[in-house]
């Protein structure tokens, strides 16, 4: 599988992860997938996490959510709301370099591995990208779509945990603490 993500017109993003489907498929996955692919990425013999501990390196992950998406998708509809994926998926290729492995998990949820990114670079990183949210508007057919926002969780190895097969867990606690704490902004694992 190769090392670096894609960024196909069709919206599909590689790397370690693989490919883990279209922006436009509607297929949710289960979280024992979602915890395997990622797991296959951080695997001891997986490239990415092998740096990162030999060198003592850090490497963040950080999951992404598009916020209050279901309502967007019943208000605009699922073709609006393909549309609004795959424009997401390239604005994150676009936005982060091109070390770092973006990934859609499935429905509005994003996740970028960032390796060699402290959790303060992640960050700022992610913040500048709230910025650029709050000014993109999606076009569907006809129509100009309303602004989006997305909130992010940040986990960092290994500043948070000394292995990084546990990032996932801890940068969607971290998600779900920007979430409670009120959507459109970045949260780091504390």
């Amino acid at each position: 599988m190769s090392q670096t993500r894609s960024s196909a017109a069709d919206g599909t993003y590689g790397g370690r992860l693989g490919v883990v489907g279209g922006p436009t498929g509607r297929r949710r996955w289960p979280d024992a997938v979602k915890a395997r692919i990622v797991q296959e990425s951080f695997a001891p013999g997986a490239r990415v996490s092998a740096v990162a501990r030999r060198h003592g390196t850090p490497l963040t992950l950080a999951m992404i959510d598009i916020d209050h998406f279901k309502q967007f998708n019943d208000r605009e509809g699922h073709e609006a709301g393909d549309t609004v994926l795959v424009g997401m998926g390239r604005v994150l290729t676009h936005h982060f370099r091109d070390a770092d492995v973006v990934c859609r998990m499935g429905g509005e949820e994003f996740v970028i591995i960032m390796p060699g990114a402290t959790a303060a670079v992640a960050e700022v990183r992610l913040s500048e990208l709230l910025e650029v949210l709050s000014h993109k508007r999606f076009r569907y057919r006809d129509r100009v779509l309303g602004p989006l926002s997305i909130s992010c969780g940040i986990a960092t190895f290994p500043e948070h945990a000394g292995d990084p097969l546990t990032l996932i867990g801890l940068a969607d606690k971290a998600l779900y603490s920007a979430k409670n704490r009120g959507r459109a902004r970045v949260e780091i694992y504390a």
